[in-house]
Parts: structure tokens; C-alpha cells; sequence
């Protein structure tokens, strides 16, 4: 759009290349890969408004930067319990990327239009005593699961009261996201480790056989003639379940679809997940018969264990592809035009 002095007036042409560049700004805004486009070009400068524009006054930026240090002060043993098992327990390794996962969603998610300060709310309170009720519970009766949990409504409570309903509704989704890197409790991860685990060693068993190979399974052990490779707990994937789940609820959170659209993605992460182990565990077990250097089979198994999530995306884009092929979208407008008889024609018969 050409600049125009406030006595000459704009041109037609003008405002139409003016109205043209809006619509196509937020036709791309709308889909995912225009909003990848925006955010990688025009990162820096948007981040900059949003803090300027969020935080009114130093005073909002002191109350939300003291509550959120007395949140992890207090919450700091849980998060040490959380880094340990992140770090030594296979199953929960992927408790690294939640929080980075729960960012890019906040980024991702569309902002409201008219940034406003920060109006604490009182409906924040009930959130914190709930908060306090399941640590002090958790502690009098040693459950422990319940004291991580409760991290889930403090951190939703401290948002809702210091930076407000306007704010907390914008940011609940990431929030709730955090629940994944949370490890399960103790009694529901061993009550399915074992059928997980026994699961993933028949079906490797009978795709190995459907590929010609002389396998058998005994236990959790899968036989290829002389060569026995076994299925450890690690294997089982109760942790490519849980990644993937995350995945899902990610991709459902962002993705431009419908509600049949988001429920088919969130539906399909158990198979989904379920398929790439077995996948894994088959692909590991002909490379263990194939190759005898420990330290090549061992390595191929952790980076396949690492690759599987990208085959999950895949898989997932796949399934969107295939949603746009089986169903095709209805323009109600052409549809209505079609069924609709033109009224000057029906004019001119009567």
C-alpha cells in the first residue's frame, strides 16, 4: 500500500492490494506452516511485544517472577526426584523435552489479538489449597505419586492468580502438557511393564516367522535359530506409549482441524505406538542375528529406540493425509448456491 497524505484520498487499487495482503497474511497464519514461517521470520520482534505488551508495569513483572521463584523453591525436592528418574530410569528419559514440548506450544498457540495487563485473580487461591491438600495427603499417607501430581494444580494455580483469567485461558493447554513428564505411579507401571512386555515379544515372534525366519519365543525371550535376543523391560514400550500420547496431544493441541480430525490423531497413539515397538523389537532382533559386534548391536539399539518418535510423526502426517483423501471437505456456500433455484429465473417462468 502506497503512503497517502490525510488530504489526498486513497486509491481503489490501494486498498485493495491492502485487503488482498491481509487476507493472504492470515489465510497463512492459520495453517501450521505459516505460523512456523511467522514465527521463524519474525521471532525477535514478536517476542519483544508480547513481554512489553504482557507485563504493563514492573510491578506485574516482580509479582509473577516472586511467585514463580517461591513455586520452584517449593517444589524443588519434586524436581530432583524428577531429574533422577529422567536420568536413570529408561522409561521416563523423555521427561527432558515435556517442558521444552509445553513451550513451543505456548508460542505455537495463537495469542489474543489485544494484549492487556495482568489481572491477578482470586480464583487462583482454591487451585494452591488443593496444591497443599495433595502434598500434605501424599506425605501423611507416603504416596508419592500425589505429591508430583499436585505440581500440575500449583503451577495453574500461580498463573491464575498472579497473571489472571485472560492469561491462564491461554496458557492452561501447556500447562495440563506438563502431566506427561510426570512418571506414573508405581503400582500402574508395574501392572503394565509385564503385558506390555509380553505382548511385544509374541508379535515380534510372529513377524519374524511371517518373514521367513526360524523364531520362537520362551518367556520374554525371542529365539532366531541360536540366537537368543531378549525383550527387556525397557523394550516393552510403555515409554514410546507415553511419548507417544504426548505426540498426539501436542500435534491435536496445534493442528488446523476439525474435532473428528483431533480425535482420530488422539486415538490412533496407542496402535501407532504399539506398531513402531514392535517394529523396533523385530529390526533389533535381525540385526542382533545378522551382526556379531556388540558394541555396533548395542548402538543401533539406543538410536533406534531415538529414531521410533520420528517414525511416530510420520506415521501421524500419514494418517492426516489419509483423513484429507477419505474425507473431503463440504463448502456449505457452493453447496447452498447449487441447491438453491435462481430467483430470477423462477421470476421470469411465473
Amino acid at each position: 500500500m502506497t503512503n497517502a497524505s490525510p488530504d489526498s484520498p486513497l486509491k481503489k487499487s490501494d486498498l485493495c492490494s491492502g485487503a488482498a495482503q491481509a487476507a493472504r497474511l492470515c489465510s497463512e497464519k492459520r495453517t501450521l506452516t505459516g505460523r512456523l514461517a511467522l514465527c521463524r521470520d519474525q521471532i525477535p520482534l514478536a517476542a519483544w511485544e508480547r513481554f512489553r505488551n504482557r507485563f504493563a508495569t514492573s510491578s506485574d513483572l516482580i509479582v509473577a517472577a516472586v511467585a514463580g521463584g517461591a513455586l520452584l523453591w517449593s517444589y524443588w525436592p519434586v524436581l530432583a526426584v524428577f531429574h533422577g528418574r529422567w536420568s536413570t530410569d529408561p522409561q521416563y528419559s523423555h521427561g527432558f523435552l515435556i517442558p521444552l514440548m509445553a513451550v513451543g506450544l505456548l508460542w505455537l498457540r495463537d495469542a489474543p489479538r489485544e494484549a492487556t495487563p495482568f489481572q491477578p485473580s482470586w480464583l487462583g487461591l482454591p487451585l494452591l489449597a488443593m496444591a497443599l491438600g495433595m502434598r500434605l495427603w501424599g506425605a501423611w499417607f507416603y504416596f508419592e505419586w500425589l505429591e508430583w501430581i499436585s505440581l500440575i494444580p500449583a503451577v495453574a494455580g500461580v498463573c491464575l492468580a498472579t497473571l489472571g483469567a485472560k492469561t491462564f485461558r491461554f496458557a492452561w493447554p501447556s500447562i495440563a502438557f506438563l502431566v506427561f513428564m510426570i512418571p506414573l505411579p508405581y503400582r500402574l507401571e508395574v501392572s503394565l511393564l509385564q503385558p506390555l512386555q509380553n505382548f511385544a515379544t509374541q508379535c515380534a515372534t510372529f513377524v519374524l516367522q511371517t518373514l521367513g525366519l526360524a523364531a520362537s519365543s520362551q518367556g520374554n525371550v525371542v529365539w532366531i535359530g541360536e540366537t537368543a535376543v531378549g525383550v527387556a523391560q525397557a523394550c516393552s514400550g510403555l515409554r514410546m506409549l507415553t511419548v507417544f500420547v504426548a505426540l498426539a496431544t501436542a500435534l491435536a493441541m496445534i493442528v488446523e482441524r476439525g474435532r473428528f480430525d483431533r480425535v482420530a490423531i488422539l486415538a490412533s497413539a496407542i496402535p501407532i505406538a504399539i506398531v513402531c515397538n514392535v517394529f523396533r523389537v523385530t529390526v533389533t532382533a535381525v540385526v542382533f542375528t545378522s551382526v556379531s559386534d556388540d558394541g555396533f548391536c548395542t548402538s543401533f539399539h539406543d538410536w533406534l529406540g531415538w529414531a521410533m518418535p520420528l517414525l511416530g510423526v510420520l506415521m501421524l502426517w500419514g494418517e492426516l493425509k489419509l483423513i484429507d483423501v477419505l474425507f473431503l471437505p463440504v463448502e456449505e456456500s457452493s453447496s447452498r448456491d447449487e441447491a438453491a433455484p435462481d430467483r430470477r429465473a423462477m421470476a421470469g417462468i411465473f
